[in-house]
């Protein structure tokens, strides 16, 4: 489960549930309903709804993004409205997929979680696409979306393309680091925008990663050349 703040002034509670329910709460921990039920998904194993964010302008636009394992399996951001006649229902005809990241072979190692960071840009993880020891070597290839933090300029069109690539993204595309396992729980430090990375490890170690703010730009956070400080399998590795 995930607790989100919509950031409005209403102090109420937004918990994500992996089964597809967004549930909403006022600030006593009185629920107030359902305020979105998230279709077409998978939800065993590692699989379902993993995260949500709210724009960082949702109280005058009511957009708000969720992160999830689609039908196939896919890795799929999606973004939605809040409904106009009840503040505490979305709008589920307002759906519009912002980008589908192919999750082929393995149904674990998802990542995920969303926030907007102080840029305004919203950022997700991905996990390197499941099985053990990353075989197809995902996290390390930078032209894959796989075991990264990808960042994205998102914009508040109704029409597609609904986000657009930040000009100093390191590599041309969507990944903004890579090197990373199964990073499914991260956060910006509310205190001085820093990133802390938790991330799953193979056999031996896990990993916590602390970046200072605005020190993460193309940064290679090791897998699967390392698991934690421990060499791994180096076959085909950059700097790290």
């Amino acid at each position: 489960r995930r607790v989100r703040l919509p950031g409005d002034g209403s102090q109420r509670i937004f918990i994500v549930q992996k089964t597809g329910a967004i549930r909403v709460f006022d600030k006593s921990y009185t629920e107030l309903g359902t305020f979105l039920t998230v279709t077409g998904i998978t939800s065993s194993g590692e699989r379902g709804v993993l995260s949500m964010a709210f724009h960082p302008d949702y109280i005058n636009n009511g957009f708000f993004y969720v992160y999830y394992t689609n039908g196939s399996g896919n890795l799929e951001l999606a973004r939605y409205q809040v409904s106009a006649a009840n503040s505490n229902m979305a709008n589920a005809a307002s759906k519009v997929i912002v980008i589908t990241i192919p999750h082929p072979t393995n149904a674990n190692h998802n990542g995920g979680e969303l926030h907007f960071g102080p840029d305004g840009y919203l950022y997700l993880t991905t996990g390197d696409g499941g099985g053990g020891g990353d075989v197809p070597n995902n996290a390390q290839t930078t032209s894959v979306l796989l075991g990264k933090m990808l960042r994205f300029d998102v914009n508040t069109s109704l029409t597609s393309p609904f986000y657009t690539v930040p000009g100093d993204n390191p590599f041309g595309n969507e990944v903004y680091a890579y090197g990373l396992r199964n990073p499914f729980r991260w956060e910006f430090d509310k205190e001085n925008n820093d990133i802390w990375i938790g991330d799953v490890g193979q056999d031996s170690w896990e990993e916590i990663n602390h970046r200072k703010n605005g020190s993460t730009l193309g940064v290679n956070y090791g897998w699967r050349c390392y698991e934690g400080n421990a060499t791994y399998n180096t076959a085909g590795c950059g700097p790290i």
